[in-house]
């Protein structure tokens, strides 16, 4: 009982840490408008807007390459000035890329939209995390793995919760409503930020130089995370359509999204409670295995996103327990 009373206790700390919670509440805020948003674009797009597949995957590949951009910046601003209006300049995107998609109805506005105000927003989690994860620099290892995964399980949750939100907005409401609601949340968040108060604080230690060293040893993983969320992707933009013209409805696309976000949700609080004492590269072999045997046949529509959730839990408890 003792390790596991430690571990409670570890984590009761980040309470205690200032402003790690507001930052911790942003967070949750931020991903729950994504999470929201995010799970319906593909039907907005293609039922509501009446896009083809082609222009689909044009709106989602602008507003990831504008994301790249702008989180790339950001990133590089971040890590030199601790300023923190890139972080109002996102969730004031998101806020107003959500609210837009509730309204707009051309395919060139969507598009334009999508390049603008959904690509910036999309660096809003990064600069929030990177932030929260400053408050954690001075504590023990303990607290830090802690507070590094209580801010992933956050986003799980988040994403446990948006999904089915929006399917009873869809059920109750319409489509759109999903997309005003999305907006009022990153409103939220943006609220949270402000009058919390939350703010960059200057890195304690200089960060080790990027050189062939660091790159050809992240290397692997980069790859493999690149093609895990390229065949993620990929599959849950189809999966959406596919459930809602043959196996269901709008509001069943939330719920099994919903869904697949609850198994992520209990590995990574295992990991807030009982952080990793190192990699266990067992799991995330199940996690593809079960992924990879699963997609040919039928039931992978239904059991193919959980066994994908369980292996992004698990990408992202090796790197809490570093």
């Amino acid at each position: 009982m003792a390790p596991s009373q430690s571990s409670f206790g570890e984590a009761r700390k980040l309470l205690s840490i200032p402003l790690f919670v507001p930052a911790f509440v942003a967070v949750v805020l931020a991903i729950l408008a994504e999470a929201l948003g995010f799970s319906y674009i593909a039907l907005l797009a293609i039922e509501t807007i009446g896009l083809s597949p082609f222009e689909l995957g044009a709106f989602l590949t602008l507003s990831a390459i504008s994301g790249i951009a702008a989180s790339t910046i950001f990133g590089h601003l971040h890590d030199r000035k601790p300023v923190v209006w890139p972080l109002i300049l996102s969730l004031a995107a998101k806020v107003l890329g959500f609210g837009l998609c509730a309204i707009l109805r051309e395919p060139w506005m969507l598009w334009l939209n999508a390049a603008v105000f959904l690509g910036v927003s999309s660096a809003s989690y990064a600069l929030l995390f990177a932030i929260a994860r400053g408050y954690l620099d001075g504590a023990n290892d303990a607290v830090i793995s802690s507070g590094m995964a209580a801010l992933r399980m956050g986003g799980s949750l988040s994403w446990a919760v948006g999904p089915a939100l929006g399917a009873a907005i869809v059920a109750w409401w319409t489509i759109e409503g999903v997309y005003l609601i999305a907006g009022a949340l990153a409103g939220s968040a943006l609220a949270v930020v402000v009058i919390g108060g939350l703010k960059v604080l200057p890195a304690l230690s200089e960060r080790d130089p990027i050189d062939l060293g660091v790159l050809s040893s992240t290397a692997p993983i980069v790859i493999a995370l690149t093609a895990y969320h390229t065949a993620m992707f990929a599959g849950s933009n189809a999966l959406s359509i596919l459930v809602a013209r043959e196996f269901g409805s709008a509001t069943d696309v939330g719920l099994l999204f919903s869904l697949c976000a609850v198994l992520e949700v209990i590995v990574m609080g295992i990991f807030v409670i009982r952080p990793a004492a190192g990699p266990s590269r067992l799991l995330l072999l199940f996690g593809f295995s079960a992924l990879r045997s699963l997609r040919p046949i039928l039931p992978f529509r239904l059991f193919g996103p959980p066994c994908g959730r369980f292996t992004s839990a698990n990408f992202s408890g090796q790197s809490a327990s570093r």
